[in-house]
């Protein structure tokens, strides 16, 4: 249908939104995502891919096509989304991002210090 033209990007993520807020903290209530971004972020990446279809870019099968992600899923910063990072509290993904660093950092301290060690013999 895109390919068509019979529909946009932008027209479909409009209604994903629609169904999106009549169903999941209003109507039945599902709360099914715990989060969505930010509405003019998500029309303005449509409006882009529908730009690029029109000129002939299509980068693949999907292109233009939203997709819901698990909230395990690390999502772009500007997007402002809270994301779970398969763990088991719910820490803002802020904080997730700084105890990687540490673990990271730790992980190469003591990779030096066995070199260190190894070094020394």
């Amino acid at each position: 249908m895109l390919n068509a033209q019979v529909i946009t990007s932008v027209e479909i993520v409009e209604a994903y939104l629609q169904q999106i807020e009549q169903h999941n903290r209003r109507g039945r209530q599902l709360r099914a995502l715990i989060s969505v971004a930010p509405k003019h972020e998500l029309l303005g990446i449509a409006e882009r891919l529908d730009d690029e279809r029109a000129r002939g870019k299509i980068r693949g099968p999907l292109h233009g096509i939203p997709v819901v992600l698990k909230d395990n899923i690390m999502t772009d910063v500007k997007l402002g989304m809270d994301t779970t990072v398969g763990r088991s509290c719910n820490f803002p993904h802020n904080v997730l991002r700084v105890l990687m660093v540490h673990d990271r950092e730790l992980r190469l301290r003591r990779l030096r210090t066995k070199k260190e060690r190894y070094n020394s013999r």
